[in-house]
């Protein structure tokens, strides 16, 4: 909350002139000083002020999701806005964002609102928005960090010890395909890139998406326990699609609209591993077993 105060006060003192003084270049800085507002500021205020009513004894209110079929309608508005918005640099420095972070926010959101169908009881306002708010931070945070140190471990394995046999699938590979295919494929570069987007990335997202809510989540009902960690997994897949238009800034409509149509990944993964890790904090039966069998799919 501190750093984002300080952030929105330079923004507020900044931005508007550099916008109007440079409209076409402001389009960036203005967004990434959004997306920062949003993790500081936002996320900082979001969970200070629900801490103070727990603290309170405040009870929350159950958290209703509008119907999946409002939320394609908002989905579809704020996108035609975004594309409409960008045709003038000023008028995108200050639509844009904001539409951008919605688009990117609502997707997982209707796997949620459709997983919590027809009731949500146990997802009150305080544990689905802490979740959100958590898993759009913390949670990418670890993953980030088991993705830069698990890489290291293994190809350090990996290249130590397989020389030979990237050596003979490389002979195999010019057999069936040509040299230049086989020099790619086994290029130390490709198979990072293999093992980092096909191994790592996936294992390392699962484990992280769902540890935000551990403090509470043994506690929760089994349904419950799902929603609050498809929550944290929402939350993961909004930053993680405004990551991506980063990407391609100029394709940003067809990565939000494509991202779309998976939404129900992350947070169907984080739900899965969530509900595992309460049922082992309880103690169930087979709790390890059915754990591991619901990471692997949810992997």
């Amino acid at each position: 909350l501190l750093p984002g105060l300080v952030i929105a006060l330079v923004n507020l003192c900044i931005m508007p002139f550099a916008i109007l003084g440079s409209p076409r270049g402001s389009l960036g800085p203005s967004t990434v000083s959004l997306v920062l507002l949003a993790l500081t500021l936002g996320v900082g205020g979001l969970v200070a002020w629900h801490a103070a009513r727990s603290l309170q004894g405040k009870v929350s209110k159950p958290l209703h999701l509008p119907r999946v079929w409002i939320m394609a309608g908002v989905f579809g508005f704020c996108l035609v806005v975004g594309i409409v918005s960008r045709t003038n640099d000023t008028l995108a420095a200050f639509v844009f964002p904001p539409m951008l972070l919605i688009t990117a926010a609502l997707p997982p959101l209707f796997a949620v609102s459709w997983f919590a169908q027809p009731r949500a009881d146990g997802l009150t306002f305080r544990r689905a928005l802490v979740a959100f708010a958590g898993g759009a931070t913390i949670s990418v945070l670890i993953a980030l960090v088991l993705e830069i140190v698990l890489p290291l471990v293994i190809l350090s394995l990996v290249f130590n010890l397989s020389n030979l046999a990237i050596k003979s699938v490389q002979n195999l590979l010019t057999d069936l395909a040509g040299q230049q295919i086989a020099r790619a494929i086994t290029n130390p570069g490709f198979v990072f890139a293999f093992i980092e987007l096909a191994i790592i990335a996936p294992i390392a997202e699962e484990i992280a998406k769902p540890l935000v809510t551990l403090p509470l989540i043994g506690r929760l009902t089994r349904r419950d326990a799902f929603l609050v960690a498809a929550m944290a997994g929402a939350g993961f897949a909004a930053l993680e699609n405004v990551i991506y238009t980063s990407f391609g800034a100029y394709l940003w409509s067809g990565i939000l609209v494509l991202r779309a149509l998976g939404g129900a990944i992350h947070p169907l993964g984080a739900g899965l591993v969530g509900l595992s890790w309460r049922d082992i904090l309880n103690g169930e039966r087979n709790a390890w077993r059915d754990g591991l069998a619901r990471f692997g799919i949810a992997v």
